[in-house]
């Protein structure tokens, strides 16, 4: 395996948060349908719940493509996950109060899938920004086996 991603600083960083930060996410993903089942114990809820959190990945997935390449990705990949992380927050308070009911779990599922809309195109034009053009191909393995895992993971 092509390990020469892995020479870049800022390369090693991006991947050591962006480990996190997908692992967060799919987490994040499973807790969602988690709570619409335990809430309802409706198999549509939930159904509904994830389809609330995809489609602005479908709908406006390459819109935000379009957007990153008129923005400074770095800002752009710390604005989206600082509000992702922020909404991960909000999820847990409104649990920890009481206050989360149906209505509000699919607000937070759909305010969690266009911030994840908008960043997967951010996370996928960032890191080979972060090496010398001839490392690329190891940029590409890292994020693909580091994507693939963290859906594993992340649930596990």
């Amino acid at each position: 395996m092509n390990t020469s991603a892995l020479k870049s600083r800022d390369f090693r960083i991006y991947l050591g948060g962006n480990v996190l930060a997908l692992n967060a996410l799919w987490m994040q993903r499973v807790t969602i349908g988690w709570l619409a089942w335990d809430m309802t114990n409706s198999a549509s809820f939930v159904g509904l719940v994830s389809f609330i959190n995809f489609l602005p990945t479908v709908v406006a997935g390459p819109l935000f493509g379009v957007w990153v390449d008129r923005l400074n990705v770095k800002n752009a990949a710390l604005v989206t996950q600082t509000t992702q992380l922020i909404i991960g927050i909000i999820l847990y308070a409104c649990f920890g109060l009481g206050v989360l009911g149906p209505v509000v779990l699919c607000v937070v599922s759909g305010l969690s899938g266009v911030v994840a809309a908008a960043h997967n195109p951010i996370r996928m034009s960032l890191a080979p920004r972060l090496v010398p053009k001839d490392d690329v191909a190891s940029v590409v393995n890292f994020v693909a086996i580091n994507f693939n895992l963290a859906r594993m993971t992340g649930p596990a």
